[in-house]
């Protein structure tokens, strides 16, 4: 009684604790999937479970995609009947697929340069170029392990780019051994001055290449994050190339350089026509020095002036075979409703020969498969289709045929139908420029200031 009357709610606790209600006395108890459903998947019109397996760090996205691929082969006898396993984008195949082409390019380039040198500076000037050009990848090889820098598509990117500057230095020692030797010059010591006196000059000159890259690298925007090894990768590769050219590409030169065929005696190697010409053109630009330096100038201002005019792309599209099509319903549209609209453009889609298949996402973007796309939050009235195709080639006749009809067919519906991009990708391409007044001076038509959106009332505004 005494716990009673010090506090009340004592006994109706007591009462509380022993009483069992029964779910079925509030509501029907049933199996079933959740109603409303957050969000669902069809492969091909049918209902589907998305899995998404990506690798730790540092692993092989292939080797792990081979193993996924085994252990799928072992799980398939013992699924339930009707159930079957597609694939709606495997990464392992892409990777490969980059990584192979890579080696067919590069073996490429490197016979390009094996045969244009043994064209014109014979046989043994190719073979000390293209080793210097192999041991140059090996070494950036080495040192890409070293750092940690694995093989993705900007790193073999940024090889294919430098290897014309790879063969640049070691090109300059070979031809420095040649000029001496035709000079009379001894065997090791002009191995020996080729390799030395220009060191300093081409390790400048592999600075200023590199440098080149350095805004790529520094950037703090997402083109900055994506293409980081780009910068770094070249530097490898050039720094690797000038050790090379110093240190191995002296010791070949001394003994794969024939020697001159007339002895090598008093004999100028720059008393030919052609040098003679380029001497005479030189000699002139500099007897009118003024006249050279004010049409380079002119030459740099035409030149900035009709930079306006090139498409400026930093990323081109990817040659993925694959697109994506988001669709955006009115605000507060069921799932339910945006699910069943999505039938027809499924349908429509998946009867066309180019296509593949199709997946649809809906209530929420797919889980983040590609770096450069960020999925879409939960939403109950947005969906999107990843149509996979059998040509990539066939993507822009299927984009330019299909977005007249999903307008007409989805009038009450944002349809965005993009490609996937080889870097940082924005769902809606525009650009928005605000200009007014400066308050604090009084100038007018200032774009370069930002506004705060508290001073943005009353200014004008251009959307392009």
């Amino acid at each position: 009684m005494l716990d009673s009357l010090q506090n009340p709610d004592a006994g109706f606790a007591s009462e509380r604790s022993t009483e069992l209600i029964r779910i079925k006395d509030l509501g029907t108890v049933r199996q079933g999937y959740i109603e409303p459903p957050f969000t669902q998947l069809r492969f091909n019109g049918q209902p589907a479970i998305g899995i998404s397996i990506t690798n730790s760090a540092g692993a092989n996205v292939v080797t792990v995609g081979e193993a996924i691929e085994s252990r799928l082969e072992q799980l398939m006898p013992i699924l339930p009947l009707g159930i079957e396993v597609r694939k709606v984008h495997w990464m392992s195949d892409i990777v490969d697929e980059a990584v192979s082409g890579f080696l067919v390019s590069f073996a490429q380039a490197v016979a390009i340069v094996l045969v244009v040198l043994t064209l014109f500076m014979g046989w043994r000037m190719s073979m000390i170029i293209g080793t210097a050009l192999i041991m140059t990848i090996l070494g950036t090889f080495v040192v890409m392990a070293i750092t940690g820098v694995d093989l993705q598509r900007m790193s073999l990117g940024a090889l294919v780019i430098a290897l014309g500057m790879m063969v640049d230095n070691a090109l300059v020692v070979a031809d420095g051994m040649v000029v001496r030797l035709q000079q009379g010059m001894d065997r090791k010591k002009a191995a020996i001055e080729s390799a030395t006196k220009p060191a300093i000059p081409l390790l400048g000159a592999t600075v200023i290449g590199l440098m080149a890259f350095y805004p790529i690298y520094a950037s703090v925007d997402s083109a900055g994050e994506y293409c980081r090894t780009l910068f770094t990768v070249v530097a490898m590769a050039l720094v690797v190339s000038w050790v090379v050219s110093v240190t191995l590409t002296p010791l070949q030169c001394i003994d794969m350089v024939p020697d001159p065929k007339d002895g090598g005696k008093d004999n100028d190697p720059y008393a030919s026509g052609m040098f003679k010409k380029f001497r005479g053109l030189l000699e002139t630009a500099i007897r009118f020095r003024w006249l050279t330096i004010g049409s380079t100038v002119a030459l740099l201002l035409v030149s900035l002036f009709a930079f306006q005019f090139v498409s400026q792309l930093f990323f081109p599209d990817s040659s993925m075979k694959k697109f994506m099509i988001d669709f955006y319903a009115t605000e507060g549209t069921r799932i339910q409703q945006v699910a069943s609209d999505l039938e027809a453009a499924e349908d429509k889609l998946s009867a066309d020969d180019r296509v593949q298949d199709v997946t649809a996402f809906i209530g929420a973007g797919p889980p983040r498969f590609y770096l450069p796309v960020d999925p879409e939050s939960p939403n109950q009235s947005y969906a999107q289709l990843i149509v996979n195709v059998h040509d990539f080639r066939d993507i822009d006749g299927l984009i330019d045929e299909y977005y007249p009809w999903l307008t007409g067919q989805y009038p009450d519906t944002l349809v965005s139908m993009r490609k996937y991009g080889v870097g940082p990708a924005t769902t809606w391409r525009f650009a928005v420029r605000i200009s007014g007044p400066d308050q604090r001076s009084g100038s007018a038509d200032r774009p370069s200031r930002i506004l705060p959106s508290s001073e943005l009332s009353g200014k004008k505004a251009w959307i392009f």
